[in-house]
């Protein structure tokens, strides 16, 4: 009889546990949620403030305002040793145009970027990485003061942030068969216009890949 009971009570933890466990991870949840609402907010506040050009961003800014869009792609390098993708500053232009030359409208590319990056994270680690907690690393990284900074910044690096991760997800959708090698190399091709760090980035992917591949032949043989 005392056998019964205490299988009884056993059975009967369970339900209290795995309902216990579903709440923590609720509330955790919940919490990284709210860091990533608190460095969105942040990244926004920045970025209203409206304040003035630093000096780097000035350079680039005076650089770039004086180029047609045709004079973007024909004249090169930027004045005074400056340098930026193309498609950002295509993205740039065309909404200078359209609102002007305002400070707020020539950090608003950064500050999306800065957003794109946080749900691009929450993506990789839930559809890639089947992650049990895939806010996390977006909730470090909302965060984070560099990051931050930079989504306040008349510059292309978190562009380039953005655009490494698109990069990598293409990596990753090929290698779960989701899409071609052809489809790879077209989406790589684009993308290398957009990040001037991009073929550093894909060449490393690349490279990592041939390396295991031979690595895995070795073992097998």
């Amino acid at each position: 009889m005392n056998f019964y009971k205490s299988f009884n009570l056993e059975i009967s933890k369970f339900p209290q546990k795995a309902v216990l466990s579903k709440m923590i991870y609720i509330i955790t949840n919940l919490v990284f949620i709210y860091f990533i609402y608190l460095g969105i907010k942040t990244s926004f506040f920045m970025v209203s403030v409206n304040r003035s050009l630093w000096l780097d961003e000035a350079l680039l800014a005076m650089s770039f305002s004086k180029r047609t869009f045709a004079e973007l792609f024909t004249l090169g390098e930027f004045e005074y040793c400056q340098s930026a993708p193309l498609v950002w500053v295509y993205l740039n232009k065309i909404l200078a145009s359209i609102f002007g030359y305002h400070e707020y409208i020539l950090r608003i590319i950064s500050f999306l970027s800065f957003v794109l990056i946080v749900f691009s994270l929450i993506f990789i680690q839930k559809y890639f990485y089947k992650s049990k907690y895939p806010l996390l690393g977006a909730a470090i990284f909302a965060n984070l003061h560099h990051a931050l900074v930079y989504s306040n910044m008349f510059k292309q690096y978190e562009f380039d942030g953005f655009i490494v991760l698109v990069i990598l997800m293409c990596f990753l959708f090929y290698k779960s068969e989701k899409i071609g090698y052809k489809t790879l190399a077209i989406l790589w091709s684009i993308l290398i216009w957009c990040s001037q760090i991009s073929c550093f980035i894909e060449g490393g992917l690349l490279l990592s890949e041939l390396l295991f591949s031979n690595i895995l032949k070795s073992k097998k043989t």
